[in-house]
């Protein structure tokens, strides 16, 4: 429904009035529909982070630079 990409729209809107030039988030390996989202709004993987979650449960770390 486009809720998470107006949602992300709008946070990135909102560090750029801040002054920031970039964001990062991390994410459930698993979680195969949140990654397809951040890519196809620009985001990459940057580097997993091991156990992030506890029980083996890794998440990726993703970058996107903000213009």
């Amino acid at each position: 429904k486009g809720i998470g990409s107006a949602f992300m729209e709008r946070l990135e809107i909102w560090a750029q009035e801040k002054g920031s030039n970039a964001m990062m988030l991390e994410v459930g390996v698993e979680n195969k529909g949140a990654i397809g989202l951040y890519e196809s709004l620009g985001y990459s993987t940057v580097s997993v982070r091991q156990n992030y979650y506890g029980g083996g449960l890794d998440a990726l770390v993703m970058r996107k630079e903000l213009s």
